[in-house]
């Protein structure tokens, strides 16, 4: 494809974006494929000569866009919102026209220079401590490719900073039988003789998390071979249970144990719990523990000032990590995960490397600066386990520049109303179209733009099948009893809604997740009359319990 054929296509794809999104309703949030559907429809093997570009987006709509789930659908509201918007997208396709592997400065400047400057403007949107401003010169942020890789990343650093500390300090290393050294001795051992000294205690280290954690926070503590500690919340909030982790790190000091992190969450995936960070730093502070926290959802809110104090704000500014997810609810597309750090020293310790081949080229100029690249600007592959780093931050740019702060802010707010506005319609029910008396309860509640609510005295199944009618309404088993020898037409179709279960006290709930750009309120309105025709159609009127007398 020669540089003329690329604008030709290239315009017609830009056409296909902007018409796709002019009219994501034409499309079911949902496809209508099987397990495997895809591979008898295409070839076994590759082709031997290129083939036309027509020929290959035409293929792209015959058979990529039937298996699509459409996450900027108004009717998506599974999991979390994944956001996008068009100066995110032409910032990624000037990424891409770039096409650098910005693994050290000279890799390409911009790709590193850029980055501290989008991520101090984030850090400013959302209010969060200077420490974690890179102008600071001792924290700093980084865009890392999810909140997985960023909880990762901390724990790794925690775990190095945790052992320096041991190594450095003659109680802890006569009570862990190992010969003390000073910080500089540390400093100048290399990563075998420290990985030797560190070998007795790496079996004993150990790190803590709520159950109601994301599940990469285990998967981290798997990949680098750690144990941890799932420790309970409390049955009301979904908080993890201060009293229960200060239980458990007590138990595990008893057995000689050596607790080094602790992940806490704002936001937690199945019902938005909002842990008590003020209590978490207590603790970590109390047994020189990492805090780190996972943000990756409700951290975008912090943009928006009234929602900090439930958001835990003031206490983030003694947490060690926080990573949020511009990439769910600030307009960015995936991926981009903004992770800051109190102290970037802990990061290098951790992950640092250095061969001849990452040295920067030195100018010769008497006009530049002859002091060495390591130390004027970041060298971002030692902040994460790749190597290479897409130029990520140019969508970042883009968006916050395309919106500013005040549109970013009402983009959360706008969806945070439509939530409430829901809660006040599910709580007003009272009874089905078809007369059968049903109400509705928040099991918890509403988080900012999630709910979790229940029908009163229905089972487990009862919202099971709810959720099978909401998603898939056209299925056999969800069609209407239709007059003997009258079949299925167009009009007897009803469009998908995407919406989840969750799970509250041993109880399966409805997990409403409000934020595609193109959600309004007529959609919520169209939830609301499909979730009671649901209710019609699950319970017998016999079976229907009188409603609860409203609190």
């Amino acid at each position: 494809m020669n540089a003329e054929e690329f604008r030709k296509y290239g315009h017609q794809i830009v056409d296909y974006i902007a018409d796709y999104y002019s009219n994501l309703e034409r499309f079911d949030v949902l496809p209508d494929v099987e397990p495997g559907y895809l591979a008898p429809l295409l070839p076994a093997s590759p082709p031997t000569t290129g083939e036309p570009f027509d020929q290959i987006f035409a293929d792209f709509q015959k058979y990529i866009m039937p298996g699509v789930t459409h996450w900027q659908h108004p009717q998506f509201f599974a999991f979390f919102p994944g956001n996008s918007s068009f100066p995110a997208m032409l910032g990624d396709m000037l990424s891409g026209m770039i096409s650098c592997v910005g693994f050290n400065w000279i890799a390409s400047p911009a790709c590193t220079e850029l980055e501290p400057i989008t991520l101090d403007w984030m850090a400013q949107i959302m209010g969060l401590a200077p420490k974690f401003l890179s102008e600071s010169g001792v924290g700093g942020g980084v865009i890392q490719g999810s909140a997985s890789e960023a909880s990762l990343v901390a724990m790794i650093a925690a775990r190095e900073r945790k052992i320096r500390a041991i190594l450095s300090s003659e109680s802890l290393c006569a009570q862990h039988g190992i010969p003390p050294h000073t910080l500089e001795e540390i400093n100048n051992l290399s990563e075998e003789q420290v990985q030797v000294l560190a070998a007795p205690l790496l079996s004993r280290m150990v790190c803590y998390t709520s159950v109601q954690a994301h599940s990469s926070i285990q998967k981290a503590a798997q990949v680098i071979s750690m144990r941890i500690r799932l420790v309970d919340a409390c049955e009301d909030t979904h908080r993890v249970s201060i009293a229960a982790l200060i239980a458990q790190i007590e138990t595990d000091l008893a057995e000689g144990l050596i607790p080094f992190y602790v992940c806490g969450t704002i936001g937690t995936t199945n019902t938005v719990a909002i842990d008590d960070i003020g209590g978490l730093a207590d603790v970590a502070e109390k047994y020189g523990i990492w805090l780190h926290v996972d943000g990756a959802y409700a951290g975008s809110a912090l943009a928006c000032e009234e929602f900090r104090d439930g958001l835990q704000h003031a206490a983030l500014a003694r947490v060690q990590s926080l990573a949020i997810n511009p990439h769910k609810w600030m307009l960015v597309n995936f991926d981009c995960t903004v992770f800051w750090v109190e102290r970037k020293q802990d990061l290098l310790n951790a992950l640092s490397i250095e061969r001849h081949y990452y040295s920067a080229v030195k100018r010769t100029s008497p006009n530049h600066s002859q002091a060495p690249v390591s130390g004027r600007v970041e060298e971002y592959r030692n902040w994460q386990i790749p190597l290479g780093r897409r130029f990520r931050s140019l969508k970042l740019w883009f968006t916050m520049r395309a919106y500013g702060v005040e549109g970013l802010k009402q983009h959360i707010r706008r969806h945070v109303e439509l939530a409430r506005g829901l809660e006040e319609d599910l709580l007003a029910v009272r009874q089905t179209p078809a007369g059968l008396p049903v109400q509705l309860e928040m099991a918890p509640g509403r988080t900012l733009s999630v709910l979790n609510f229940r029908f009163v005295g229905q089972d487990d199944q009862f919202h099971l099948g709810v959720v099978n009618r909401l998603c898939y309404p056209n299925a056999q088993e969800n069609q209407a009893a239709r007059p003997a020898g009258k079949a299925s037409t167009e009009d007897d179709r009803q469009d998908p809604i995407y919406i989840m279960t969750g799970r509250f006290n041993g109880q399966v709930t409805l997990r409403m997740s409000i934020g595609s750009p193109q959600t309004q309120k007529h959609h919520l309105d169209k939830v609301l009359a499909r979730l009671l025709a649901a209710a019609d159609a699950l319970l017998p009127e016999a079976a229907a319990p009188a409603a609860a007398p409203r609190a």
